[in-house]
């Protein structure tokens, strides 16, 4: 495979094709009875659960590429990251 530019291609991708850089989107992880819950306000319907927190984020960026290849292949657009996220001080 050729290298463009200063991306290094990955041996896994196919016919020469060089993916876009990386887009940071926010995950939102929540505490469960069980372990951990995930999901991603830029990309609806994108969830993942887990044990740890560590797994958890493991299995949300492998269900957020799963759902980014999903769009692509039926040729629809992908969303752009737009939510963020802060932390407000409340006295108690």
């Amino acid at each position: 495979m050729a290298m463009r530019g200063n991306r290094v291609p990955h041996a896994s991708w196919d016919n020469d094709v060089e993916r876009a850089e990386a887009m940071k989107y926010l995950i939102v992880i929540e505490r469960t009875a069980t372990g951990y819950s995930a999901y991603s306000p830029d990309l609806p319907g994108c969830i993942a659960t887990g044990s740890t927190r560590e797994e958890i984020e493991r299995e949300m960026k492998g269900a957020m590429a799963f759902h980014l290849d999903g769009l692509k292949a039926e040729g629809m657009a992908i969303p752009q990251p737009s939510s963020s996220s802060s932390y407000i001080d409340i006295p108690a």
